[in-house]
């Protein structure tokens, strides 16, 4: 990576890394709880199943 600007870019990875997972943890849950409610019916029918 060329140095634009004198920062530590092992910082700025980790950082951003920070950023991303914990983005991925908020979408994640508030997707699952959406889905959670949704999808009742198909966990049973998953069940029934028995894939």
């Amino acid at each position: 990576m060329p140095q634009l600007f004198p920062m530590n870019w092992n910082i700025l990875f980790l950082i951003i890394l920070l950023i991303l997972t914990t983005t991925l943890i908020i979408m994640y849950f508030t997707f699952f709880q959406k889905v959670k409610k949704t999808q009742l019916s198909f966990n049973s029918f998953e069940k029934n199943w028995k894939w």
